[in-house]
This record gives C-alpha cells, sequence and structure tokens, in this order.
C-alpha cells in the first residue's frame, strides 16, 4: 500500500513538473526548434530514414527522438507540447524506475526519496521538458545498467539490457553503448559478489537484438546519402565534440561538478555523504550488497567520460543523475537509523545548499536585470528554492531527517515550478524567432519564400513554417525579391539600416522588437511591398 501511495505521490509531481505548461512556451533555439524542424521536414516528406534542417541534411543526431516527435505531431499537432510530449513521458518512467529500483534495494523509504530526489532535480527537470535527446538516453542508459545487475536472478533481464542499449544508441549514438557497457564491464571487474556474472549477462539473443536495433538505421542512412550523414555523425559530433571544444562549449575538467551545485539542487551538498554511505552498502551482508558499488561505478562512469570530453555542456552528466539520486535514497535510509552519528556533517550540508538556493533568484534577477529590467519581478518565481533548504535545515535540526529530505524537495518542485510556469514564459515577449516565425506564418501563402539577413535562427523555420534563404549582400536580396515568390525577409535592424534606401523602400516593416532573450538585437519581419498588387 505504500509503495503504490509513493507511485501515485511522484506521479503527481511528474505531472506538475514535467507535463503541466508544457506547451506555454516557444520551443527554444537552438536545439528544440532544430529538432522539431527536423521531424517536421521528415513527417512532411514521408521520410523516415534521413533528417534534413531548413532543406539540408542534419547529421547531428541519430533518429529516435525524430520518431517520437513525428508520433506526437501526428496524435496533436505540430505544436510545441507535442515536440516535448514523449520527453516528458520518458521523464516520467525514469523517476518511477527509479523509485522501483530503490524500493526494491532500500526498502520503501529510500525507493521514495531517491524517485523524489531525481523529480526535484533542478536540471533533470528541465531534460524532462526540452525537445531535446536527453530524456530518452537517460531512460535507456540507466535501464540498461540496472537490469544487467538484476539479470543474474532473472536471465530474460540481460535481453532488457541489451534492447535499452540499442535503443540509447539510436537516440544518441555510440555514447548509448559506450557508457553503460563500459561500467558494466568495470562492474564486472571489480564486483566479488555472486550476484552477477558477466558472462550470462552476455546474452547472444540480447546481442543479436542489440545489432538488429542499432544497425538498420545507419546502415539506410548510409546509403541514402553516400556515407554523409553517418560520417558526418560520429567523426564531427562524436568524436570531434569528444577531442575538440565545438561551438564555444568548453570548460575545465571540474565543469561537472560545479554544474551538479544548481542542477543536483537541492542534494548536491549531500554527495561527500552518499558516496560514503553508498560505498560502506557495498560492504554489507544481503542480496543486493553489490548494488552500491555499481552506482558508484555508473555515476563516476558518466561524470569523468564527460569530464574528460573536450566538448562540455551541462545537461551531459544527467544520465548519472537516476544513480546520484538513488545513493541519496540509500542515504536517507541509513540516517534514519543513525541520525546522532551524522548531525553535524548534515548540518553544515544544509548550511552550504543555501548557496545553489540564492543561485536561482539570483541568477534570474541579474539575467533580468541585463536584459529586460521590467521583468525583474519574475525573479520571485524561484524563492522557493531557498524555502526549500529552510525546511529541510529545520526539519532535520528538529530530528526529523527523512521528513527534512521529503519536505525540502517538496520546495524545490514549487521553485522549480516557478522558473517553468512563470518565469520562462514572461520572456515570450522578447524572443523575437517564434514571433517573427509566427508573422511571416499569418501573412505568408503556400509558395511566399522567406530569406534572413544578419539573424537566423531555427525557431525562425519551424514558426514560419517554411525553410529560409540566407541573404548576405544587397545584390544577394535584390535578386531573391525580384522572385515571384520572395516576399518576406527577416533581418537585424542594423544590418537592414545598411541596405541603401532604395532596395529598403521595397519593404513595409509588419513586426520589430527587441530579441532580449537571445541575441539582443532588435529584429524586424518586413514585407515586399510589391506583393500587395497581386
Amino acid at each position: 500500500m505504500r509503495s503504490m501511495k509513493n507511485r501515485i505521490v511522484l506521479t503527481v509531481l511528474c505531472f506538475l513538473l514535467f507535463f503541466t505548461g508544457l506547451g506555454s512556451t516557444s520551443l527554444w533555439d537552438i536545439d528544440e526548434t532544430s529538432n522539431a524542424r527536423a521531424a517536421v521536414e521528415m513527417l512532411e516528406r514521408g521520410d523516415y530514414v534521413v533528417p534534413t534542417l531548413n532543406g539540408s541534411l542534419r547529421t547531428d543526431k541519430p533518429p529516435l527522438h525524430y520518431w517520437f516527435m513525428m508520433l506526437a505531431f501526428k496524435i496533436f499537432g505540430k505544436t510545441e507540447f507535442a515536440a516535448r510530449f514523449f520527453v516528458a513521458v520518458f521523464g516520467l518512467l525514469t523517476v518511477l524506475m527509479v523509485n522501483e529500483v530503490g524500493t526494491r534495494v532500500f526498502g520503501s523509504t529510500g525507493g521514495f526519496i531517491s524517485g523524489l530526489a531525481l523529480a526535484a532535480s533542478f536540471l533533470f527537470s528541465v531534460s524532462s521538458r526540452a525537445a531535446t535527446t536527453d530524456a530518452y538516453l537517460i531512460f535507456f542508459t540507466n535501464l540498461a545498467v540496472f537490469a544487467a545487475f538484476f539479470s543474474a536472478r532473472r536471465p530474460a533481464l540481460a535481453v532488457l539490457s541489451w534492447i535499452s542499449m540499442g535503443l540509447a544508441v539510436l537516440a544518441k549514438g555510440p555514447v548509448g553503448l559506450v557508457l553503460p557497457l563500459g561500467a558494466i564491464i568495470i562492474f564486472a571487474f571489480l564486483n566479488r559478489g555472486p550476484e552477477f556474472s558477466f558472462r550470462r549477462f552476455c546474452n547472444p539473443v540480447g546481442i543479436l537484438i542489440f545489432l538488429a536495433i542499432s544497425m538498420p538505421w545507419y546502415v539506410l542512412a548510409a546509403g541514402r546519402t553516400g556515407g554523409d550523414l553517418v560520417e558526418g555523425f560520429f567523426i564531427k559530433h562524436n568524436v570531434a565534440r569528444f577531442l575538440k571544444p565545438m561551438e564555444s562549449h568548453r570548460g575545465p575538467f571540474y565543469f561537472y561538478f560545479l554544474v551538479l551545485l544548481p542542477g543536483f539542487f537541492p542534494w548536491a551538498t549531500f554527495l561527500p555523504q552518499a558516496f560514503a554511505s553508498t560505498f560502506r552498502m557495498r560492504r554489507s551482508a544481503g542480496k543486493h550488497a553489490g548494488f552500491g558499488l555499481l552506482l558508484i561505478i555508473w555515476s563516476l562512469t558518466v561524470i569523468l567520460f564527460f569530464s574528460a570530453a573536450r566538448t562540455k555542456l551541462p545537461t551531459y552528466i544527467l544520465p548519472a543523475f537516476p544513480a546520484l539520486s538513488l545513493m541519496m535514497g540509500a542515504l536517507a535510509s541509513s540516517v534514519e537509523t543513525s541520525f546522532g552519528q551524522a548531525e553535524r556533517g548534515f548540518t553544515l550540508s544544509w548550511l552550504i545548499s543555501f548557496l545553489p538556493a540564492a543561485f536561482f533568484p539570483g541568477i534570474l534577477f541579474v539575467a533580468f536585470s541585463l536584459r529586460v529590467p521590467d521583468l525583474e519581478k519574475y525573479s520571485a518565481a524561484a524563492a522557493p528554492m531557498i524555502a526549500a533548504s529552510v525546511m529541510g535545515l529545520a526539519f532535520f535540526l528538529t530530528g526529523r531527517p527523512v521528513r527534512a529530505f521529503r519536505w525540502a524537495a517538496y520546495g524545490a518542485v514549487l521553485g522549480i515550478a516557478g522558473i517553468h510556469l512563470v518565469a520562462a514564459p514572461a520572456l515570450e515577449s522578447v524572443r523575437m524567432a517564434p514571433i517573427a516565425g509566427r508573422a511571416v506564418a499569418r501573412a505568408a501563402s503556400p509558395d511566399d519564400a522567406l530569406a534572413t539577413l544578419g539573424y537566423y535562427r531555427p525557431g525562425i523555420v519551424f514558426y514560419a513554417g517554411r525553410n529560409t534563404v540566407g541573404i548576405s549582400s544587397a545584390d544577394h536580396l535584390k535578386k531573391f525579391i525580384e522572385r515571384p515568390q520572395g516576399r518576406f525577409l527577416i533581418a537585424g535592424a542594423v544590418e537592414f539600416n545598411r541596405l541603401p534606401e532604395t532596395l529598403r523602400s521595397r519593404f513595409r516593416i509588419i513586426e520589430k522588437g527587441l530579441d532580449a532573450a537571445d541575441s539582443n538585437k532588435v529584429i524586424l519581419v518586413a514585407e515586399r511591398i510589391e506583393s500587395e498588387k497581386r
């Protein structure tokens, strides 16, 4: 009964965090809109193999998230909610999976705290609302690792593990195999307990199914594109990203240890105790004695692998969050029985947690102040983050450590919901890519062409519902508008005003605004005047 209650509470919280207001904000450039537009173009062509963006081959990602988006577009229409729907579904599934695994190993309290820690961690909530590949990779890689661990007693789970790795490869590429399989191999080498057999894990049926799932698309895509798609994906977006920084996404080796403070809030300050508690667990008796070692290996494999990579983005280490959350469940289970021994260290961790708690309203206030001073008041939407630390510390000092974790999570849920549902939608009026794209979509006929000058975002293509032509000079623009279809121009105001007057006079401005959320440019949407005479 208690386990069912925990599932219901976690499901309700996930619906609040992941599904509520899922379509209340426009898709964010660059990743969300690029993914969504690629899925639209594939759907319109009826092509499930070759992704394109703005009519050009897109080699960034394998197809799994495109397929889920295409299905959602068929069900819900080409909306923001549809683009993000299956991401939220997999976020929910990951939380429930962590709760089930934690309950099986640590009991109902540990399982519930594990699921709660994951659902209420800020960066995971972002990934469960964003139309990107992260939610799929997180779910399938963690399912692969956990299924492998339990496969000694249920051989069918070894097959499930290989199936999950196959789907992870379709979601993100080789990393979907390298990370979980690498962690499983390290675990098999270091684990001396009888609860895992690597030989039994290497199930021939599972390996064949893995190949049947993961390989056909790569073969078909290579054949359809002369190898360009697969080569661009493997060489540029995998090998090159690991060996050198791309798109200015660089950082020191310790980058992800800094990311964890706000990204895994409010739990990051307890990770030293959580690792120590989990390490002690690996030496304890019981049928799941090796599970603590698995959590340590899996989380460190992810974090250290991406720390070694030269290209760094905060979301890269998200596959480690379920393991870190399970460590929090182990910690909650242990502190419940040994409260006095942990009091001093935990009090310090709660006090340190005020730093990342204040980061959220603070960074929002600074960002709004610099770009959109009128929106400074919306930074208060993140204030419950501070309340999360206050409630956690208060309950802990009154001798209720598990309740401290629980109520800190509820406070974090309110703060995260405030950011997603209040602060983010407030930016809609200063996000010009979707505004400009919608302006074109309202005014254009199906055959009208759109050009961009000095300002291009994939969001323009998605919201305008048409591909764009990049303009690099006045002569290029003149040729564009002399075509019968050359009717609309989206441009930065500075670039537009540099055009000759004879060319500018052939347009009228139908939309104008400051893109304060992205480029900090004034953006114009212009329509060719002659088009009115047709």
